[in-house]
This record gives C-alpha cells, structure tokens and sequence, in this order.
C-alpha cells in the first residue's frame, strides 16, 4: 500500500470539501441544516422545499468530483501493480478516515463550535448554546467511520473491477 499518497488525496480530499462546504454555508448556511445539532435546527423554520433543492445543486458536484477524484487517484496510483482488494480498500479507508477527523477537530470543533463565524450561524440563533455542542459533532464523527467504511467498500470495488477490465 502506497501509503504517503492515501494521505496526501486525504488531505486534498479534506481541503476540496472544507473549502466547498465554506461556499455553500456562505451562500446560505441553512442549506446545510441537516448538519446542525437538533436544538438549533428546531429553533428556526423547517428547511423548505427550495433550500433542500439548493443544498442538492451545491452538494452533488462535490460528491460527483470527490468520488471521481478517488477513483481515478486509486487507480493510477496502483495501475501497474498487483494488488488486492484488501489493500485498495485500506488505501481509501485511510482517505476517508483523514478527512473524517479533520472534519471533527478542524471543520467542527474549530471553526464551528469554537471560533463560531457569522457565516455558519442560522439567521436567528446567534449566541445558541448548542453551537458548542461537541459531543454532537463527535456522534458525526462515529457515524462517519460507518460511511468510510461504506464508501471505501465502494470505491475499492469499482477501482478492482476497473483493474480487472483494463
């Protein structure tokens, strides 16, 4: 396992979607309620119809460029070598688990609950305590490894099945 690039794309998977999930807060912070602690997102209005449409129009050109991203990255970076899927497998859980705690430590506990920009507060709930909620970002963060584990079992099949064709 080429494990000096499972870190770099872990890193440049974290950037990519640190810097795009800042864009679509900036653009209206309530596109992204569905990653608020409960207490604040049952103190505002629900979500409506052309928000949720919004948050999809932002968030699925990320999804779409961070899967393609580690799908082509994983297959380049083990093109002309015999490998299992085992291996491809912990390649990717290692990129997803990088983004996973920078999420967690920089994105969430950092910038969100600590440091708090304006442009992160759902219009009505500035100074709400839930915002230093740590604990829920930690149960993102459990939940998180599940979806690595996913999106690795994923990624991996789809770059074997690549090798096995080309």
């Amino acid at each position: 396992m080429i494990i000096s690039k499972a870190l770099l794309d872990g890193i440049i998977i974290s950037i990519v979607i640190c810097v795009w999930i800042s864009v679509i807060l900036k653009v209206n912070p309530r596109f992204e309620m569905k990653s608020y602690p409960l207490k604040i997102v049952n103190s505002v209005e629900k979500q409506t119809k052309n928000e949720k449409k919004g948050f999809l129009m932002m968030a699925l050109p990320m999804l779409i460029l961070v899967m393609l991203y580690l799908i082509f990255s994983t297959f380049f970076s083990y093109k002309y070598v015999s490998i299992s899927y085992l291996i491809l497998f912990l390649h990717l859980f290692i990129v997803f688990m990088i983004w996973n705690a920078f999420d967690l430590i920089i994105f969430d506990w950092l910038i969100f609950c600590k440091i708090n920009p304006n442009f992160m507060i759902l219009p009505g709930t500035k100074g709400h305590p839930a915002y230093k909620d740590y604990m829920y970002h930690f149960i993102g963060f459990l939940k998180g490894i599940v979806l690595s584990i996913a999106g690795s079992a994923i990624i991996a099949g789809i770059v074997f099945l690549i090798k096995f064709i080309v």
